[in-house]
């Protein structure tokens, strides 16, 4: 191999076409892999790509590359390669790293962690010079500037805890600046918008257990373990469950929610079609409308951050939290009955709780309203009337 390497007059080593064939044949001859004679390549050129694609990797963090200056390094880098025959594996080892290295700099020297425009241009040149595709460049700057986008997003729910519209444009300009994926960035705000959810799911289920359980319920709960089951049945318990609960903490679940949707957590996925029959006017003036069928797309919402899920809430309490709510649902007479309404799906969503066990406990209540009504109503008549109906 040291025989066959060439140095021109020019300083650079080669080596032949003739040379290469030559040593391939003797690599056969004494039974060494060609794994290995990759190796010494990488082993004698190493250093002559490390320091050609150094010196253009410097040249070009030294900011406003221009197309000719890029065309030039990228010549000089292509010619060691071909000239040296490297295979993309090998030159992979040394870019990434010189990649990584550019972007750490880059974010330890800039205010707040945040690259300017010029910045975001020297390394979009960088990678252009590397060849390196920008989805390989995703984990070195999430490591980078990651914590950076999560400050952001901090900043923008501010003390409301929701994101008001006019900087969402600017969140989504600072996520494309930082060279993150959507799916990196949607982690992120998903983790920082379930640390602002905790405390207030922490809150509202701290009260929902003073207000159903008995003092010493409670304490045997917060000190070690539940005991006897005092949720079984809902209304079963010494305390106070169900219809009978006391207290009002529909306004905090309802901030609840609205924090949860005003910030676009829930997310709406396509399960399916449906057929539906449409009205359209006539081609022809004075014709009858005809009736067509469309099919149109089914979606359903999911709940990528659920109360359960964060861990800051058992099943249990979410389910009595859940039942509070739907029996406020039924009973409230003011103008937030409709709301409740509305929203009793997206808290149980919220909450973690199954469609099903949404349906077990509206069914449950659903039941003890109608009974309590009827008793309430034959307490005071003997029959029903077209009213009660």
């Amino acid at each position: 191999f040291l025989r066959s390497v060439k140095t021109e007059e020019d300083g650079t080593k080669n080596i032949s076409e003739e040379s290469y064939a030559l040593m391939a044949e003797l690599r056969g001859m004494l039974g060494v892999s060609e794994d290995e004679g990759l190796n010494q390549v990488r082993a004698f050129f190493g250093p002559e790509l490390q320091a050609v694609l150094t010196d253009a990797t410097d040249e070009i963090l030294r900011g406003n590359a221009t197309d000719v200056l890029l065309a030039n390094l990228k010549e000089k880098v292509d010619k060691v390669i071909d000239t040296y025959k490297l295979d993309e594996e090998m030159v992979g080892m040394y870019v990434g790293p010189l990649y990584a290295r550019a972007v750490q700099e880059i974010g330890s020297n800039t205010p707040g962690g945040i690259p300017s425009a010029d910045e975001v241009a020297t390394l979009a040149s960088l990678r252009t010079l590397l060849n390196i595709d920008e989805e390989d460049t995703y984990q070195v700057h999430l490591d980078t500037f990651g914590i950076a986008y999560k400050k952001g997003i901090k900043e923008a729910l501010g003390t409301t805890g929701v994101i008001r519209e006019e900087f969402r444009q600017p969140l989504e300009d600072l996520r494309s600046r930082l060279g993150m994926s959507d799916e990196q960035t949607e982690e992120i705000y998903r983790e920082v918008l379930g640390e602002r959810m905790v405390p207030m799911v922490e809150f509202i289920s701290n009260e929902m257990e003073r207000l159903v359980l008995t003092k010493d319920q409670l304490a045997q709960k917060r000190g070690a373990d539940y005991g006897e089951d005092y949720f079984k049945g809902g209304s079963k318990a010494s305390g106070n469950l169900g219809l009978g609960t006391d207290g009002n903490i529909m306004s905090d679940i309802m901030n609840l929610i609205d924090f949860y949707v005003e910030n676009g957590i829930v997310q709406k996925e396509v399960v399916g079609t449906k057929k539906v029959e449409k009205k359209v006017p006539s081609d022809e003036e004075g014709g009858e409308e005809k009736t067509v069928t469309e099919e149109e797309p089914v979606y359903e919402s999911t709940y990528p951050i659920t109360a359960t899920g964060l861990g800051c809430i058992d099943e249990k309490v979410a389910e009595l939290c859940y039942r509070q709510f739907v029996v406020s649902s039924f009973t409230d007479q003011s103008p937030n009955a409709a709301r409740y309404e509305a929203s009793k799906a997206t808290f149980g969503g919220i909450l973690g709780l199954s469609a099903d066990k949404m349906e077990e406990i509206g069914s449950n209540i659903g039941g003890m309203v109608y009974d309590n009504y009827i008793t309430q109503a034959m307490s005071t008549k003997d029959a029903l009337d077209q009213q009660d109906m």
